[in-house]
């Protein structure tokens, strides 16, 4: 257990300078790496190298934060709060700092063609690469695991993309069946649909 550690704490240390000091959001900079690694208790470190380790293992924390910067930010965190502080509460402020954005482009991306390809067969794939960006772009701004807030984002990034064209689509629909229900020939023209 304590070679793979050692090795570890290692390639930690000389990849610090490898940080850059405007280092976008999920990295720590090398300075701080350096910091935050000073004066760290073993069990602390062997904690975070435990953490960074369960998210490279878990396919949706690989996807939605930086297992690296999420380790050394949990780190830092337990160094500055003390051993008593739970875990839990270290690593959800940890995550906060550590999104992932490039891997949440890809997995929305793919997650989009899925659904879009049925519903835009033309530029099903110009409407996923907005919709990928943008939403990534705001997952990196606000990091949540909150399911209403990323819905809030993915949201806000289908609007921008669609420009609420197919939402008018669909209104307008909605109008239509209105219209013919009110006239009476709903029924005639859509027998089996009236009966639902």
């Amino acid at each position: 257990m304590r070679f793979p550690f050692l090795v570890l704490l290692l390639a930690i240390l000389f990849c610090a300078p490898a940080f850059a000091e405007d280092a976008p959001r999920g990295v720590l900079p090398s300075g701080k790496t350096d910091d935050v690694l000073k004066d760290a208790k073993p069990e602390q470190i062997e904690e975070a190298l435990r953490i960074s380790a369960q998210c490279r293992d878990t396919d949706y924390l690989r996807t939605y934060y930086d297992c690296d910067c999420l380790g050394m930010k949990f780190l830092e965190l337990r160094k500055e709060r003390g051993d008593v502080v739970s875990e839990t509460i270290l690593l959800i402020e940890a995550e906060r700092s550590c999104p992932n954005s490039v891997d949440v482009a890809g997995r929305t991306f793919d997650q989009c063609k899925s659904w879009a390809r049925n519903m835009r067969p033309r530029n099903f794939e110009e409407f996923c690469t907005c919709f990928a960006s943008n939403f990534a772009r705001q997952y990196e701004r606000n990091t949540s695991d909150n399911p209403y807030v990323r819905e809030a984002q993915m949201t806000r990034a289908y609007s921008k993309c669609d420009q609420g064209k197919m939402l008018q689509e669909r209104l307008d629909k909605e109008r239509d069946i209105e219209r013919l229900k009110k006239e009476g020939v709903y029924e005639l023209l859509f027998p089996g649909a009236a009966k639902k």
